[in-house]
């Protein structure tokens, strides 16, 4: 059977330029592709690492409980600071949709509780970073995503569903 072929040094910064643009496409397979492609070149690479964890909290988010342990791995290479309290926050957020998305009230509540964590990483995050936006950003999301469980809408990203009569 035909292995992949590996990437020289000097093409990780294109390869990684494709793994974002695939990652946008939602063609989440091929981006952790080159990742992986990246990770073989330059072990330890913090950009790739990032770029898998966010797809990997999207795997989380939609129930994939093996993404979970493959996060937790990756997100023990990030070195930077910041950089992880990030990863982590989009991990415990993740977590909490997935809750939010049972929507009975154990579930809301222990989303609850991811959310609140993910708030304290996206503000160490923010913290540390010298582009403190996104986590910003990310921690209103979080916030919205509270209050919607405190007034009774534990599924934020989905209408109700209703009978067909």
């Amino acid at each position: 059977m035909r292995q992949p072929e590996p990437i020289s040094q000097r093409d990780v910064a294109h390869v990684l330029d494709h793994a974002v643009t695939h990652r946008l496409r939602g063609e989440d397979d091929i981006a952790e592709s080159m990742c992986l492609d990246v990770l073989e070149a330059e072990p330890g690479n913090q950009a790739a690492l990032e770029i898998m964890l966010r797809i990997l909290a999207g795997r989380i988010a939609r129930g994939n409980k093996p993404a979970l342990g493959a996060a937790t791995l990756l997100l023990e290479q990030v070195r930077d600071p910041g950089t992880r309290a990030f990863c982590s926050a989009l991990i415990h957020e993740a977590q909490a949709r997935r809750l939010l998305a049972r929507a009975d009230q154990p579930a809301a509540q222990a989303a609850q509780d991811f959310l609140q964590f993910a708030l304290e990483q996206f503000d160490i995050s923010a913290q540390k970073s010298e582009d403190p936006l996104e986590s910003r950003l990310r921690a209103n999301a979080c916030l919205r995503a509270q209050s919607k469980i405190l007034n009774g809408h534990s599924t934020p990203d989905r209408e109700p569903e209703h009978p067909i009569e």
